[in-house]
Order: structure tokens, then C-alpha cells, then sequence
């Protein structure tokens, strides 16, 4: 199979750069991470992947081909329906975009109404309308209890706390997660085996300090990657880059199954 096609302006993060991309603000905080003894750290907040997730990594290839020819990747489903990626701002709110990212595309995949959610709903509220960085977790758990309320109520990166109203936290209920699947850090088989069932992922990386949303496998000079958005607006090829090599092993990952109906 010849490599997956990439676009000359996707950014490709491998471990022969060492430098960290530079273009917008980070914000991932994992130190209040506290893993279980097999690496584990949501709780209840979100499902264990489980034995019967893995897909066999002799199949990656051909899924990954066929998927392609197929243009039922999420980035195919994207472009189709024009969704702009994210833009964090001057926010330390990485940690709740990738997540907030990966309820739109799970909404977009259930045929949902294409509404775009706030991040800013759900990070100034629990960083008490502070400029300052999480992790995932942290978002999950909103989504879960409380959801996001749609950009035409709270703007994207807004932290008045005059947003924090009644009205939108009922309207917020109409975006909630309902179940999502956390994979142990740094775990590829589990990472690749959840992209190719087509489930987004909140993935947060220790080495650039940034949490961004996992889209889908690919597959590159012979070998697995991984092709993420960013949350920095235009950033690389409509906000696309590639991870590959030891630097696409999340140290905090978790995808969503599925979101509110509305």
C-alpha cells in the first residue's frame, strides 16, 4: 500500500524535530492526573478500554486504505460539511477544545444538527472565569453533567461570567456526552484501535504542552500515524497536522461514543 496522502501544508510532528510548533497558546495541565495502577484516571467520568475495542494491528493497514478509498474518514466528513476548526485564542484552553472538538464531530456523525459549542462554557466556569490551563478530565466531567452551550449564546472564548445564566445552563443539557472510553497513556494499539471505529479523541501531549483532537489513522512511509486538528484556527492544512513516531503517544486520551440527542 502506498503512503496516505497528505497535504503539503499538513505540519508533520515526528521525533526527527525536536523543536515544538509555535502558533497559539497551550494550556494542558496534567498534574492533577493521578493514574490507577493501570494508568487509568477518569473514574466514573468515562468508560475503560476494553478487550473487545482492540482491532489487531495486522488489519490496520487495510482498514486505513480502505477508508480512504471509501472518504469516510472524519476529515472527509469535515471538509464535506465545511467545519472550521477551533480557535483557542489567547486562551489556556486546549484541554477543553479537543474535547468540546470531538461532541461536534460525534454529533456530526449521528446526523445531528451541525451546532458549534463553546469551549469557553466549559473551562471559565470551572477555572471560576480564569485565564488557566486543565486536562481532560476536567472537560469530560462538565460535558457530562452540565454540556456546552452553543457559540451563539456564549462566544467561543468568552470568560464574562454574564454567559453563566440560567437560560444557557439548561440550554447546555442539549449538549452533554453520554458515554465515553479512556485509553490507558501512551498505548497505540488502543489509540489506532479506537480511530479506525471512528471515534475522535481529546489527546494531551506532555511533550508540547497542548491538547488537540485526534481524527483518524493514516498511514505514512510504511508505518502508522496519525492525523490530529488543532485548535488554532488555520493553523497548518484547515487546522490539520500529522503525529508520528513517539510523539504521537498520548500521555492523556479520551474519545467520545456518544452525545445528547436533539
Amino acid at each position: 500500500m502506498s503512503s496516505s496522502r497528505v497535504s503539503q501544508y499538513e505540519l508533520i510532528l515526528d521525533d526527527d524535530k525536536a523543536l515544538i510548533p509555535k502558533g497559539g497558546y497551550g494550556g494542558l495541565d496534567l498534574s492533577e492526573r493521578l493514574p490507577d495502577a493501570e494508568g487509568f484516571a477518569y473514574g466514573q467520568f468515562a468508560g475503560r478500554f476494553s478487550e473487545d475495542l482492540y482491532i489487531p494491528e495486522t488489519d490496520w493497514q487495510g482498514m486505513i486504505e480502505e477508508r480512504e478509498q471509501q472518504q469516510s474518514q472524519i476529515s472527509d466528513f469535515i471538509r464535506h460539511k465545511q467545519l472550521a476548526p477551533l480557535n483557542q485564542g489567547n486562551t489556556n484552553y486546549c484541554w477543553a477544545n479537543a474535547p468540546v472538538h470531538c461532541l461536534e464531530l460525534v454529533r456530526m456523525r449521528q446526523n445531528q444538527p451541525l451546532v458549534r459549542l463553546s469551549p469557553a462554557s466549559v473551562a471559565a466556569p470551572i477555572k471560576r472565569f480564569a485565564n488557566r490551563g486543565g486536562w481532560g478530565r476536567d472537560a469530560i466531567r462538565w460535558l457530562a453533567d452540565r454540556g456546552a452551550v452553543p457559540v451563539g449564546s456564549w462566544p467561543a472564548n468568552s470568560r464574562d461570567q454574564k454567559y453563566y445564566n440560567d437560560s444557557n445552563r439548561e440550554l447546555a443539557k442539549n449538549y452533554m456526552v453520554r458515554e465515553w472510553v479512556e485509553c490507558q497513556p501512551r498505548n497505540l494499539s488502543q489509540m489506532v484501535s479506537l480511530l479506525l471505529r471512528g471515534i475522535p479523541l481529546a489527546a494531551g501531549y506532555n511533550w508540547w504542552g497542548h491538547e488537540v483532537t485526534l481524527c483518524e489513522a493514516i498511514w505514512l512511509d510504511g508505518e502508522v500515524a496519525i492525523r490530529f486538528r488543532n485548535s488554532w484556527g488555520n493553523w497548518g492544512d484547515y487546522g490539520f497536522g500529522i503525529v508520528r513516531g513517539s510523539k504521537m503517544l498520548a500521555d492523556d486520551l479520551v474519545g467520545p461514543y456518544s452525545g445528547s440527542m436533539t
